[in-house]
């Protein structure tokens, strides 16, 4: 066992960077529940407990027995490996999921693993629905938010009908745009905008009640302010519009070890809704 030391000096004596501190902290809970530290009131130390088997022979043996999961272990694996690096500042977590600027690795986690597929399907399954049973005629506006590689665009955009749909893929970067223009070329009725949906919709230009449905597919958690999120979303609906939202209500750890590299997973200011991290429970 070593001696007791406070998380932010603990944080200090690594290099660890302000901007991960949020990460560090869900780092020594994990350490805490797999008993190889121990807190003491604000104090932490090691319990002697010796670390568990080779990561690299585990990375293998899910390889073996679990290639459907090969996005998620192989994405999971190098931010494992770069994890110090990346709390140290040493690296851009960004470069890291978007290595040489692809969006091959990303883009595969959100489309071959099977809780994307069992995500996409449900979403696919609502909007087909609500298309044939609340929406039969005239124009459906659709505006799916944080659209991102096109995960969730992929699984829905098939079932729209093309001559009465307008489709605005929005995303906050413009790197996502540039890419989704050319993935989905063959569906006219697209059009990409910039949305930053922490800010006023209306003030970015888009109209108010304009939209017949909105998707957000596990993206509104990486607001600071989940109310005020969501009375972005509200305005841009159409009297009697329909939200479909997709979140995850807890989240896991090689989720946390890879997204929550990014700024955005720790965004979280409402602990009141979220104290423990950005998803929100089924009970708030």
């Amino acid at each position: 066992p070593g001696a007791h030391r406070t998380a932010d000096g603990i944080a200090a004596g690594l290099g660890i960077v302000p901007r991960h501190r949020r990460l560090f902290g869900k780092l020594l809970d994990v350490l805490r529940e797999e008993g190889l530290v121990e807190r003491r009131g604000e104090e932490w130390a090691g319990t002697g407990k010796p670390p568990g088997p080779d990561p690299d022979k585990i990375v293998e043996l899910l390889r073996e027995r679990h290639p459907r999961l090969k996005a998620q272990v192989e994405l999971t694996a190098k931010c494992g490996r770069r994890l110090p690096a990346v709390l140290r500042g040493e690296e851009d977590p960004l470069h890291l999921l978007f290595e040489g600027g692809s969006f091959e690795a990303t883009e595969a986690l959100y489309r071959d693993s099977p809780s994307a597929q069992a995500f996409n399907a449900l979403v696919r399954e609502a909007v087909s629905e609500l298309v044939g049973k609340s929406l039969p005629g005239g124009k459906i506006r659709v505006l799916e938010v944080g659209a991102g590689t096109g995960g969730t665009s992929s699984a829905v955009l098939p079932v729209l009908p093309p001559g009465r749909t307008e489709y605005s893929f929005t995303d906050i970067s413009n790197a996502f745009l540039v890419r989704a223009r050319e993935k989905f070329a063959d569906f006219p009725f697209l059009r990409f905008q910039l949305l930053d949906i922490e800010r006023d919709p209306q003030a970015q230009g888009f109209t108010p009640g304009g939209f017949d449905l909105v998707i957000a597919a596990n993206v509104l958690h990486a607001t600071a302010d989940m109310r005020e999120t969501l009375r972005h979303v509200r305005s841009l609906l159409a009297p009697g519009g329909s939200l479909l939202l997709l979140e995850g209500t807890r989240t896991e750890r090689w989720v946390d070890l890879k997204f929550g590299l990014t700024e955005g997973w720790w965004k979280y200011t409402d602990l009141d809704l979220r104290p423990s991290g950005p998803a929100l429970s089924t009970e708030a």
